[in-house]
């Protein structure tokens, strides 16, 4: 059995620990908008996307979805993920293309290829370029332009390619930190940032590594 043209949706916001009263919504989805949103759980694992296209329920972005399950083919399913991108460890990274990048606490510095979206045994806290490229005033520099010089001072330690997301429709690129870095970004972040970002970055000095989101062209 193939993809139905449109499959009908509900959804609700999610809330643990007792029966939601929110009210339920639907929503026509095509096939390619709902698989779009399971790759968000599953990544391009075509047992698991069949798996949840059975279950016929998903929780994404704080929200529940239901819908009917559905028998579909594995032919017909990897046809449908052959419309999607994959990771690609060839792809440069381009810190122009830059939009966002999460600074993660915790773990330990790997070369080998991960979902960089998890939080790495600890927090993980995203810094938009539209907040962090705001100046001071009377300065020339922003934090965000502090951000991208030390990912352009680094060329042989990263930031490495770690992964494709389809949440962000971004390719994700890692950079770990050693403590010297951290805290002359924590010095930048004080003289630069400002007052709204400076506030939000009490977590900073516990940066283990920065991920660099870069959506993909097309």
């Amino acid at each position: 059995m193939g993809f139905p043209e449109k499959i009908a949706v509900r959804f609700t916001e999610e809330e643990a620990d007792y029966v939601s009263l929110r009210p339920i919504l639907r929503q026509p989805f095509t096939a390619e908008e709902l698989v779009g949103m399971i790759l968000t759980a599953t990544g391009k694992h075509p047992e698991r996307v069949r798996e949840i296209l059975h279950a016929g329920t998903l929780v994404y972005n704080m929200y529940r979805y239901w819908w009917e399950r559905l028998e579909v083919e594995p032919e017909a399913v990897a046809e449908m993920l052959a419309r999607f991108p994959d990771a690609d460890p060839t792809r440069a990274f381009r810190a122009e293309e830059c939009v966002a990048v999460l600074l993660e606490s915790g773990g330990q510095p790997s070369r080998v290829a991960a979902p960089a979206l998890s939080a790495v045994e600890g927090a993980t806290f995203e810094v938009g370029r539209n907040v962090a490229s705001r100046k001071r005033l009377f300065r020339s520099r922003s934090f965000w332009d502090c951000l991208l010089e030390l990912a352009r001072a680094s060329p042989e330690a990263g930031p490495v390619y770690q992964d494709y997301s389809y949440a962000r429709r971004a390719d994700l690129y890692a950079l770990w930190l050693v403590p010297e870095q951290v805290g002359a970004l924590a010095g930048e972040a004080a003289r630069l940032a400002t007052r709204e970002l400076r506030a939000q970055l009490g977590r900073l000095p516990k940066t283990t590594r920065i991920v660099f989101v870069c959506p993909r062209p097309g």
